[in-house]
Order: structure tokens, then C-alpha cells, then sequence
């Protein structure tokens, strides 16, 4: 008798309309920032152990050291990116 409710639920749900909103892309805004900075957390703490292991490091310092690296990298080329966004819009110096 439940499962029938839950289906008759989800059916009911499935079936009226919805209304969409504008505003609602800035949450995938934001998305892609938040993945590239936990991924990058990841694959520093992934690397940081592998380097820990194979050259008898201390784990914390090795970790620590990459995940920082992996974040600075990406600071840097998300101001590149700026730097040449700015660029490509400034007026053309030789007309043509």
C-alpha cells in the first residue's frame, strides 16, 4: 500500500507543471569554482601521500605543500584569464 502512495506521489509530481526561474543559474556560477577548488584539494592530498610515501617525507608538510600548489596554480590562471579577457577588449591600437 506504501509503494502505491510513493508511485501515485512521484506520478502527481512528475506531471505538474513547474514554473522556471531566471536567477537560478547562479548556483552553477559557482559550481565549477567550488569543483576546481575541492578537486584540486583531492588530487594535493592524493599526490601528497604518493610523495610521502616514495620519499619518506612527513605526511602532513607533503599534503599540505601540494594542495597550496595545486590552489596557487589555480589562482594564477584564473587572473590570466582575467589579465587576457581585459586585453582582448581594449581598442584596437592600428585601425584597420
Amino acid at each position: 500500500m506504501k509503494s502505491r502512495r510513493y508511485l501515485l506521489t512521484g506520478i502527481v509530481l512528475l506531471l505538474t507543471p513547474l514554473v522556471a526561474f531566471a536567477n537560478a543559474g547562479t548556483a552553477l556560477m559557482w559550481a565549477s569554482g567550488l569543483h576546481f577548488l575541492f578537486g584540486n584539494a583531492i588530487l594535493g592530498f592524493i599526490e601528497g601521500q604518493l610523495v610521502s610515501r616514495f620519499f619518506n617525507t612527513l605526511r602532513v608538510k607533503a599534503v599540505a605543500a601540494l594542495i597550496s600548489f595545486f590552489i596557487q596554480t589555480w589562482v594564477i590562471k584564473l587572473r590570466k584569464l582575467r589579465l587576457s579577457r581585459r586585453l582582448l577588449t581594449l581598442p584596437q591600437l592600428i585601425p584597420e
